[in-house]
């Protein structure tokens, strides 16, 4: 093979690569779009959007929640005093616990007392309150839930490979991410007082959790058609 046969093929690869993410995104402009302007980034995505779960029982001896969706997590010993006055329908949220020093991977946080517990999850949800993965679109970023929701996976994704193992059915949890904090527009209009926009700009609000894979990316939660 020579030389400028080699080149040709190298040529032909990138306009095959360029063809088939000709909708990608820059990542420079989406950055431009996005980081001036918070409203900006409130007419893209739901911020607003809260992604619930209810307790269901504390099993005490067995260091074991369980909620409503039928998922079983294993509680940080160290945090059992404080889930025991987790009452049954208390409001919690899923998190990735950010600390180097523990082997538990999620937290679950009150969101009446914000009180955060370090947990493992080891039991998957309940048929019925499964949501699985209805498409994965790689060039765009985006991810279609079984409950009719779509995700802009932020940047960075890893790498494609990393992306390219989450399959159609995939179970998934959405959580939320811990360093959001929300800041009410006092501003703004009475129309738009109650808007609640990102302590940093564009930061992703949401995590997606891919229980077959035992992975999670943060994602951003696209309006859906009707909301815009």
């Amino acid at each position: 093979m020579n030389k400028q046969h080699l080149m040709n093929l190298v040529a032909a690869g990138m306009l095959l690569g360029s063809a088939l993410c000709a909708n990608q995104p820059d990542p420079k402009k989406e950055s431009a779009a996005c980081h001036p302007n918070h409203m900006q980034c409130f007419r893209q995505y739901d911020l607003n959007y809260r992604a619930t779960y209810q307790v269901k029982e504390v099993k005490e001896n067995a260091k074991i929640i369980v909620l409503q969706n039928g998922t079983r997590w294993r509680i940080n010993h160290n945090h059992l005093t404080i889930a025991k006055t987790w009452d049954n329908n208390t409001t919690v949220v899923i998190g990735h616990n950010k600390s180097p020093y523990t082997p538990y991977e999620y937290t679950l946080c009150n969101v009446e007392t914000n009180k955060t517990i370090q947990v493992n999850l080891f039991a998957r949800p309940s048929k019925q309150y499964e949501t699985t993965i209805q498409a994965t679109h790689i060039c765009n970023r985006t991810i279609t839930l079984s409950d009719g929701t779509t995700w802009k996976v932020s940047r960075p994704i890893h790498t494609n490979d990393f992306f390219k193992k989450w399959r159609q059915g995939n179970t998934i949890l959405v959580g939320e991410q811990r360093y959001f904090r929300p800041v009410v527009k006092k501003e703004a209009t009475e129309k738009k007082s109650g808007m609640i926009l990102p302590w940093k700009p564009c930061q992703p609000r949401h995590m997606l959790i891919n229980v077959d894979k035992g992975m999670y990316l943060s994602a951003y939660k696209l309006h859906n058609k009707k909301e815009q």
